[in-house]
């Protein structure tokens, strides 16, 4: 119902471009336009534990990650259906790079999870939405995509904000679970919003393992542009 609430007042009231500040709010022309061009890119090497075939939607910089925040801290809900977008293009990449037998058959986006915490302060969970947009988006594209929340949190974890590589790990290491993906068809995809240190993605992955889901890829939505990142493709 909060969410309702949110998607409403982000329609009616006037809001500033998550983007550049201005008017035109949630996005511009000119800001929406800069994330149609933007183009996945190969993270490489992928973080240890998380699938070679790791690829990003953008860099975290400019108007991809004004939009992230808006979305994700503000409840700017509409930027849903562009990120979705965004996220994608990285899982359309992400599955080329994994051959036919893959790219060519069902496949399930699984979400890492927020905290509880977190989500009742926001009031919706930003990446399932995003998720949520970019199976669709995939779909009208002829794709065989789902969405599968398998993950949840099995104990509390301290915020990772502020927390170097080895805390982030050691934070995370075994807080999840995974379900089983039961009958639901599809190879995984693991996704998050964006890579720090990978290590959100790489419990992810054990996580399903453990449950018999092994993830053939993973996707996020930003990297930032410390992080190597190979060649580019359409």
């Amino acid at each position: 119902m909060r969410g309702s609430w949110q998607e409403l007042a982000a329609l009616v009231a006037p809001a500033v471009c998550a983007g550049c500040e201005g008017e035109g709010g949630p996005l511009c022309g000119r800001c929406a336009d800069a994330l149609v061009s933007l183009r996945p890119a190969h993270v490489r090497p992928a973080p240890a534990g998380v699938p070679l075939a790791l690829w990003s939607g953008g860099g975290y910089g400019g108007v991809l990650r004004g939009a992230l925040l808006a979305h994700k801290e503000r409840g700017a809900l509409p930027l849903s259906r562009p990120l979705g977008a965004v996220l994608a293009a990285a899982v359309d990449a992400a599955l080329a790079q994994c051959g036919p037998a893959v790219r060519d058959g069902p496949v399930l986006l699984v979400p890492a999870p927020s905290a509880r915490s977190a989500l009742a302060r926001r009031g919706h969970d930003p990446l399932r939405r995003v998720c949520c947009a970019a199976a669709r988006r995939l779909r009208s594209r002829g794709r065989r995509v789902g969405v599968a929340p398998l993950l949840r949190h099995r104990r509390a974890v301290a915020d990772q904000v502020g927390l170097d590589a080895g805390g982030r790990r050691a934070n995370l290491d075994h807080a999840l679970a995974a379900a089983p993906p039961g009958r639901r068809p599809g190879r995984v995809v693991v996704v998050d919003d964006v890579l720090t240190t990978g290590a959100t993605l790489a419990e992810s992955c054990r996580a399903l393992r453990a449950a018999g889901a092994a993830p053939v890829a993973a996707a996020v939505i930003a990297a930032p542009w410390r992080y190597p990142i190979g060649g580019t493709r359409r």
